[in-house]
């Protein structure tokens, strides 16, 4: 048992920035949850402008070099080049939004979203939950109905 009075006070905007232990995310999944359709809050865990900066500097790189490169090996068909020119384009996205993500990204709020992410989809009545001040619950069992073995 954790004497509230001996806690730091944390206030509910501050919690998903630390990665937090399963037991704390059970109080409120949906207040971890990050949609992935939500393309702001997504490119922020993500790592922001710095990520894409990286991912669109990989892809350009990329391309630059597979264009430079193309002048002594054409393709034989226009579609060869499209293709090629698109596979290189998404190759270099791809490694720069990988480091972009190393360099940037914020692992713990990811890591927070996945377990939420498990949770709702583990005990669908978890979506309903709405429960406030979670800081007052660390160091404390969920003792939540829902998430009894049935």
């Amino acid at each position: 048992f954790i004497n509230i009075n001996m806690v730091r006070q944390e206030t509910d905007q501050d919690l998903p920035f630390k990665i937090r232990p399963i037991q704390l995310v059970m109080h409120n999944p949906n207040f971890f949850w990050v949609h992935p359709l939500d393309t702001s809050k997504s490119i922020q865990v993500l790592g922001g402008a710095g990520f894409l900066f990286s991912a669109f500097a990989g892809a350009g790189i990329s391309l630059t070099y597979y264009k430079f490169n193309q002048a002594t090996s054409v393709p034989a068909t226009f579609y060869q080049n499209v293709f090629k020119t698109w596979g290189r384009l998404l190759f270099g996205l791809a490694i720069g939004g990988y480091v972009g993500y190393l360099r940037f990204g914020d692992r713990q709020r990811l890591h927070n979203a996945y377990t939420s992410y498990r949770l709702r989809r583990r005990y669908p009545g978890a979506i309903n939950i709405t429960e406030k001040d979670i800081w007052k619950h660390k160091g404390h069992k969920c003792h939540n109905h829902i998430y009894e073995f049935q």
